[in-house]
């Protein structure tokens, strides 16, 4: 009795297994376990030209201004829904202080990096892509001047978080074309996106260095590098927004290419004020960039 109770048990099984119905797709539970989520990579170098002024009352009390150049980087992954940006800048140039021959010029090296991860914003019935998110920054200027002695080396440094703002217009543009073969005319529709988009970085929080009155090279015991680190540190201060500024705007329009890559002519500026010992400064750049945006995917575009 006992064994024909579990043969009884399996013949039921086996006969609910045979006649559960075949499926050619899995279930719909499992259909998007292993499924890749669609995403855009884009690697983008480019360099240009651009101008550079600051006022540092630490050092002088005049203006100073002049001509850079600078390159430009940036990596993006893109979803759906989200968008994480990494990109940089970097200028370099010379600055007078518009006093003619016998005048003080210093050289000056200008670096930005941002990363960003931004969230998808929806706009109804728009054709405008907003993306809005957290940014961690991080802002240095350095301008040596060796007419100042032991003030030679000027500096600005900021590294903090803050959020990002991205606003994109897509245009679709159609060529046609015509190809005759024989009697017969063949008419081919190409549909390619221009876009057009404005970038800002504003700031939340962050640390602030900038060099003592005396200068970082004015080291005790011929020991600049040592005393310059002690004083890099002890003049670092940690403020938030009203207590600086800190901006970084980029305006861009890109090309479609047949391959899939781009070409992005786009224009930066960013602005930075800080006032420490009542000795504030005040420093402004902006560069005309040209750059080549290669594709790293061959997914469908997401925008």
């Amino acid at each position: 009795m006992r064994y024909t109770k579990l043969w009884a048990w399996l013949l039921l099984f086996a006969l609910a297994a045979m006649s559960a119905p075949t499926q050619a797709n899995p279930p719909v539970f499992w259909k998007y376990k292993g499924q890749k989520v669609p995403v855009n990579h884009f690697l983008t170098t480019g360099g240009g030209l651009g101008a550079v002024a600051y006022r540092d009352q630490l050092s002088s009390q005049r203006a100073f201004n002049g001509i850079s150049t600078g390159l430009f980087q940036s990596y993006e992954l893109r979803t759906l829904r989200k968008l994480f940006v990494v990109d940089g800048m970097v200028q370099f140039g010379a600055a007078t202080d518009g006093s003619g021959w016998g005048g003080s010029t210093a050289a000056t090296i200008l670096i930005n990096h941002t990363a960003a991860f931004l969230f998808h914003v929806p706009f109804e019935k728009s054709r405008l892509n907003w993306h809005f998110g957290p940014a961690a920054q991080f802002y240095g200027m350095f301008r040596p001047n060796t007419s100042f002695g032991n003030g030679a080396l000027g500096y600005d440094v900021l590294s903090g978080l803050g959020v990002r703002s991205r606003l994109e217009l897509p245009v679709t543009l159609r060529t046609k074309s015509e190809q005759k073969w024989w009697i017969f005319k063949i008419r081919k529709i190409q549909e390619r996106t221009l876009r057009f988009g404005w970038e800002i970085d504003l700031p939340l929080m962050a640390l602030n260095s900038r060099p003592p009155f005396v200068g970082v090279l004015d080291g005790v015991g011929n020991d600049p590098i040592s005393t310059g680190v002690i004083d890099f540190m002890e003049n670092t201060q940690f403020g938030i927004v009203g207590r600086y500024f800190y901006m970084n705007s980029r305006l861009y329009a890109q090309y479609p290419l047949r391959n899939g890559n781009r070409l992005q002519m786009s224009y930066h500026w960013q602005g930075y004020q800080y006032n420490y010992q009542d000795q504030p400064v005040r420093t402004a750049a902006g560069a005309l960039m040209f750059s080549y945006m290669f594709r790293l995917d061959a997914n469908k575009d997401l925008r």
